[in-house]
């Protein structure tokens, strides 16, 4: 089983538009600043597909 903070920090990237390009980006860099930029991905990805 998956921890579940994991699977919402790398949900987004996983993420294709209909057209098949990635809706998101892959981070690179330190943890504290992918996991913010990751979760920021989220809250995106939350705001525009779960109106």
């Amino acid at each position: 089983m998956q921890n579940p903070i994991y699977i919402v920090r790398t949900f987004p990237e996983n993420v294709y538009n209909i057209n098949e390009t990635k809706a998101f980006d892959s981070w690179i860099g330190g943890l504290l600043g992918i996991t913010a930029r990751q979760m920021s991905d989220f809250n995106d990805f939350a705001k525009t597909t779960l109106k």
